[in-house]
């Protein structure tokens, strides 16, 4: 059982380069553009989330992160 626990921990771990990095960008994004806020939160979280799961970052011109949100929507 501690086993499976060690290893949980050891995963949570391996995130701390993609959080770092979609970190980084969403208060560059803010920095820039301070009045869409909750666009910058969309995408950090939606990042992170394509990132692990499709091992790749939104990118930059919003398509892939549009389609999220009308999913979501």
């Amino acid at each position: 059982m501690w086993r499976d626990a060690y290893a949980q921990v050891l995963a949570v771990g391996s995130y701390d380069s993609i959080l770092d990095v979609e970190s980084h960008a969403l208060l560059v994004g803010l920095c820039k553009h301070d009045n869409d806020i909750e666009l910058g939160l969309e995408r950090y979280a939606a990042s992170i989330v394509f990132t692990l799961t499709y091992g790749k970052r939104i990118g930059k011109d919003d398509r892939d992160l549009k389609a999220v949100l009308n999913i979501l929507d």
